[in-house]
């Protein structure tokens, strides 16, 4: 294949761009107090900066068309993670999230470009994308619900904390690549059920 300008640019991206990471880890219980027969409730949020978030652009969206590169997955475990000992921890729940975005060619001559984006979140539910901002948030930016019963915890006081890896596939727009992080522990009391 000889190379081309367009070509020589992509390379040109993936060798510039930072590494990507995760950033605004928050684990955050619904209280921090519970007895032991009820539910947990806690909320995970985070978003990925950086190198990927930076190189969806539509004209590198556009490019990877062209290649015929159209699927974009993003893979997110989740870790519920519980402190035994120092430096060590137990897995207590683990969540597997994948959300794609899906470049097809449209019709709608009344749009600025012909390549449009539809991204498909964790639960299969698709959305059709307008802008690039839109995109970003759609596919980058994560809040999660996780919910337990005390008893998977146990009575007594527990430091919990949530461990998030991220990982992607090679595309014309970047290489292959994962990035993970560990939110700050926080204390959860779980008090014996009273009769």
């Amino acid at each position: 294949m000889p190379i081309t300008w367009s070509n020589v640019s992509v390379i040109k991206v993936k060798e510039e761009g930072c590494k990507t990471r995760i950033e605004g880890l928050g684990l955050k219980p619904q209280s921090s107090e519970i007895l032991l027969d009820e539910v947990l409730r806690l909320k995970v949020s985070y978003r990925i900066v950086g190198e990927l978030r930076d190189v969806l652009t539509q004209k590198s969206i556009e490019e990877a068309y062209k290649k015929h590169d159209v699927n974009f997955r993003l893979t997110s475990t989740v870790n519920l993670l519980k402190q035994t000992a120092p430096f060590i921890y137990r897995r207590v729940k683990a969540i597997k999230l994948a959300r794609k975005a899906i470049f097809y060619w449209s019709r709608d001559s009344s749009v600025e470009s012909r390549i449009r984006i539809m991204v498909v979140n964790e639960n299969g539910n698709p959305s059709i994308v307008e802008q690039i901002e839109q995109l970003n948030e759609k596919l980058f930016d994560y809040t999660i619900k996780i919910t337990l019963l005390g008893r998977d915890l146990g009575i007594g006081e527990h430091k919990l904390a949530a461990k998030v890896r991220v990982k992607w596939g090679s595309h014309t727009f970047i290489n292959k690549g994962k990035a993970e992080s560990t939110s700050e522990k926080l204390k959860i009391l779980i008090k014996p059920t009273s009769h």
